[in-house]
């Protein structure tokens, strides 16, 4: 995208004349990973790349954006776009990897569908069997 500042409106953006809006010259899109180019590759969601790698490493990656309910994201998605519990699921996503950590945490179903409320239970639960404590406070007088 190109920037246009306008002083005192908003800045205008229009889309690249060169790249088309795939945000690298062409060069570099002339490069192919499997008959895709970078652009290509970024345009796909985390479930549709999960089927075109075949590297261990990066499809344990894209495994725990599935298992945060991330599938959807497309793997060049700009974090400005991602809604703020999208940006609590990466968070978390980052962590269910690691051991022995202490996570405290404060009403996490708050607001959410009774789906989601599953999905986080699972996620709490891999999170145990890692090796981490898991201390979740609910403020809920049933």
């Amino acid at each position: 995208m190109v920037t246009f500042d306008l002083r005192f409106l908003d800045s205008a953006k229009i889309v690249c004349n060169e790249c088309e809006g795939k945000r690298y010259h062409s060069d570099v899109l002339e490069l192919k990973f499997n008959d895709k180019n970078i652009a290509d590759i970024l345009d796909v969601t985390a479930n549709q790349a999960y089927d075109f790698f075949k590297s261990a490493k990066i499809i344990n990656h894209l495994q725990l954006l599935q298992n945060v309910g991330l599938g959807y994201l497309k793997l060049g998605q700009s974090l400005s776009t991602i809604s703020g519990g999208e940006s609590q699921r990466l968070k978390i996503a980052t962590e269910l990897k690691k051991e022995g950590n202490i996570y405290i945490m404060d009403e996490p179903t708050t607001g959410l569908h009774l789906s989601d409320i599953d999905n986080f239970y699972k996620i709490v639960k891999s999170l145990v069997a890692n090796n981490n404590t898991v201390v979740i406070i609910e403020h809920t007088l049933i």
